[in-house]
């Protein structure tokens, strides 16, 4: 894989739990953009970043629990999401090896005769003893050779 690529979503599963600060925003943004409409997207961010850091734990509590309750809600999704996605592995595991079982039947009914290497069709021809088309060295050189053994 490369530097910049990830590995890709599933787009069936579930989608991840918000945290407290996540809550926090969805509840107070629509709010805060009403009270100060001039504030860019980045600037409501920071906004509401500094209400949050000055909130006290009790006023946090509220969204604390509701993280909690997304957390759980991701967890059995999660849960459903694997045992599905487990039942959808198998099942394709299993057409897999159908098609694998089906793919060798029909080689072996395709097939038929043996293809014929290209060293069979020369000791068929008998036009060379070597097997071979190519010229020897005595040929290549006049059909006389030096050597007198």
């Amino acid at each position: 894989m490369g530097k910049n690529s990830r590995a890709k979503k599933d787009k069936n599963a579930p989608k991840k739990a918000m945290s407290a600060f996540f809550c926090f925003q969805k509840e107070r943004r629509e709010t805060l953009k009403k009270e100060q409409p001039e504030l860019e997207n980045k600037d409501l961010i920071l906004q509401m970043s500094k209400e949050w850091n000055s909130m006290t734990d009790e006023k946090k509590k509220k969204y604390n629990d509701m993280a909690a309750k997304e957390k759980e809600r991701y967890k059995k999704e999660m849960k459903e999401y694997e045992k599905k996605k487990g039942e959808d592995e198998k099942e394709d595991e299993e057409d897999n090896k159908k098609k694998k079982k089906v793919n060798k039947k029909s080689k072996n009914k395709k097939g038929g005769k043996k293809r014929k290497s290209s060293s069979d069709l020369d000791d068929e021809s008998g036009d060379s003893e070597s097997g071979s088309d190519l010229p020897n060295d005595s040929e290549i050189s006049g059909g006389s050779s030096d050597n007198s053994d």
